[in-house]
């Protein structure tokens, strides 16, 4: 879908359309100019979502799609390198799903909190997220999740020149994914082989990287 399109969709339900579903419209609406790395606008679409739920007869009833707009707005922050405003939005997510018992949604919003936490340099604190992440990731069995997560606490391992303990996390997230590993394995693979001094193993990551740079991470 285009922004073009989708900007088109958005009026029809503004316009003539069913407004219940405004609020979704305007979501997607943000999604799509996020995807194109239109920050400004995808922020805006999510911002309107959000003010539309909040003025609508049965605001509970967009509780996830709320969640979901916080959580995007965060990401938008975190491209922009605004840290701190991204851990305070995902954060804002996380409270609106513990309150409607949506786990996989805590755990996404914790993922990104550990992940921005990383980016700002500060792995003490991305390790604390990342533990709450997979604690709930383990209640229930999602093997996507704790393969991201144990791949994140291997990353502030490395940050902290904790080598060993990387090691370890780094070898549960690659016995969790069969197949091809991610683009984000290869990279803390990279890296970690890179930082033990194993410049070998370092090279061959970053040549199948390069191979397969459309692997999505």
């Amino acid at each position: 879908c285009s922004p073009a399109d989708i900007v088109a969709i958005v009026e029809y339900y503004k316009e003539k359309g069913d407004r219940q579903l405004l609020p979704e419209a305007l979501y997607y609406a943000g999604r799509v100019f996020r995807t194109c790395n239109d920050a400004l606008e995808a922020r805006r679409y999510f911002l309107t979502a959000i003010e539309t739920i909040d003025k609508s007869d049965v605001p509970e009833d967009f509780t996830r799609l709320k969640g979901k707009c916080l959580s995007q707005i965060g990401s938008v922050y975190l491209f922009q390198e605004l840290c701190e405003e991204s851990v305070r939005m995902y954060q804002k997510a996380f409270d609106l799903n513990h309150d409607s018992s949506d786990t996989i949604g805590m755990v996404f919003n914790l993922r990104d909190v550990a992940n921005a936490y990383l980016t700002m340099s500060k792995p003490d604190s991305s390790l604390i997220y990342s533990d709450r992440g997979l604690a709930l990731a383990e209640n229930i069995r999602d093997t996507l999740f704790l393969n991201e997560l144990y791949l994140l606490k291997a990353a502030a391992r490395i940050e902290q020149e904790r080598y060993n303990d990387a090691h370890e996390d780094y070898s549960k997230a690659t016995l969790l994914i069969k197949g091809k590993p991610t683009i984000a394995q290869l990279s803390i693979g990279a890296r970690l082989a890179y930082a033990t001094g194993d410049t070998s193993e370092c090279r061959k990551m970053a040549s199948v990287m390069i191979t397969d740079g459309n692997l999505h991470d």
